[in-house]
């Protein structure tokens, strides 16, 4: 029998964009999205409370952090699956991404407060620094924006923070000093090349390259003035390649087309537009050591030849959904797909082997009515699903955890508030 825990309680994008881009990639496919359910059957055994494992003054081994709408990081032991202490976040708004350094030392939660119509640009944003060794956050370094978005530079010198709508943010992390930002118009995402020379941001109607040694935004690569762009740029294992997903009007207007916008990394030059019918998607992930690039859509995955640029399959899922998420495994084997619009009798993870492009049998998320948000797969293999009852915005929440190679899930830890980012330190 599955295992359920919880967090003790407090003393005291994936997001947004998701919603959003889903909303856009609905109304471009001629589809309506589905809502998630306001109300939702509870989990087995919640008229219990457990409490997590005793802490020590510092953890031991690899750990989850999951970043949650109740202003706190829980941390998740990967060998046992058990829930620490959490981490309260002394700031304002919720968390929008986190990012671990590359000596693995340090885990950085990016919180800010939602824009509204009356405060477009609110103040209150910051990024926490937590220590993996004793699991305390330090001293919050404040920002201001509509933030979404954090990428650190392979030397782990620098922070690249996402102002939506006006461009990058630097963030010098031993000084602690946000430094002037590089202004891109329309900013919509980044994607740092896995040398950290370059960040690639969609504004608008094209792609800004930004070089970071110098802090400057260079020429757009344009695409068509009639492209909309989607979720968010992915680039290729080899840095060769960055892809980024669109909608645009088809002839007379009366229908749209949607298909992946590639960009030539080496020359910075785009590339020939793959368009897709009857498809409309959100979320890439690539898998097969690079070879097949995944793009998650309307009721099924599109696996993509990146060689060829040629789509190769559709993968149908189970469900009717127009929003699905996706991420690949660490050893580029496979990939996860689950149902954002989970009804309140289905809530599942799909497991797609890369090597023959086949989908396995819905693995059961567990009690019904649990919209999946955010999920990642550990170094291990394994995969956790961050899922809510209600939305990504309150709680309570809930994470999955399906073991490598597993066709069901081992543990369920309930957590005070909705999911929202997931991230693993060794």
């Amino acid at each position: 029998m599955d295992e359920i825990a919880g967090t003790s309680q407090g003393s005291g994008r994936r997001r947004r964009r998701q919603v959003l881009t889903a909303v856009a990639a609905a109304a471009a496919a001629g589809i309506t999205a589905a809502s998630v359910p306001a109300a939702y059957g509870s989990l087995a055994g919640a008229g219990r409370q457990h409490r997590p494992q005793a802490q020590a003054s510092a953890r031991r081994g690899p750990t989850a952090y999951v970043a949650t709408s109740a202003k706190e990081v829980v941390p998740i032991n990967l060998r046992t699956h058990h829930p620490l202490k959490a981490i309260k976040l002394r700031v304002h708004g919720l968390p929008q991404d986190m990012a671990v350094s590359p000596n693995g030392r340090t885990v950085y939660v990016l919180s800010a407060p939602l824009p509204t119509p009356t405060t477009p640009v609110p103040s209150g944003g910051a990024l926490t620094p937590i220590s993996t060794a004793t699991d305390r956050a330090g001293r919050p370094i404040r920002l201001r924006g509509d933030l979404q978005q954090i990428l650190i530079t392979p030397d782990g010198r620098t922070a690249y923070v996402l102002d939506a709508g006006t461009g990058l943010v630097p963030i010098n992390l031993s000084t602690r000093r946000p430094l002037p930002e590089i202004k891109v118009r329309n900013a919509g995402g980044e994607a740092m090349m896995p040398s950290g020379k370059t960040i690639y941001v969609p504004a608008g109607h094209g792609i800004v390259p930004v070089d970071l040694s110098t802090g400057t935004a260079l020429k757009p690569i344009a695409f068509s003035k009639l492209t909309m762009l989607g979720f968010g740029p992915v680039i290729s294992p080899n840095g060769a390649t960055l892809y980024e997903n669109f909608t645009a009007p088809a002839p007379h207007h009366r229908y749209f087309t949607s298909g992946l916008l590639g960009v030539n990394t080496v020359t910075n030059t785009a590339l020939k537009p793959i368009r897709v019918r009857n498809f409309a998607g959100l979320q890439l992930a690539y898998a097969a050591g690079g070879a097949t690039l995944y793009w998650a859509g309307f009721n099924s995955v599109l696996a993509i030849d990146a060689a060829t640029s040629k789509p190769l399959k559709r993968i149908f899922l189970p469900g009717t959904s127009d929003s699905y998420i996706i991420t690949g495994s660490p050893d580029a084997s496979t990939v996860y797909a689950a149902d954002q619009n989970a009804t309140a009798s289905k809530s599942w993870v799909v497991r797609i082997n890369a090597a023959t492009n086949t989908a396995g049998a819905p693995i059961s998320l567990g009690p019904a009515g649990w919209a999946p948000w955010i999920m990642a797969v550990a170094p291990d293999g394994s995969v956790y699903v961050g899922s809510n009852r209600s939305g990504p915005n309150g709680g309570p929440g809930m994470v999955t955890v399906i073991p490598h190679g597993s066709a069901k899930a081992s543990k369920r830890i309930r957590l005070n508030g909705a999911p929202r980012e997931i991230v693993f330190a060794p």
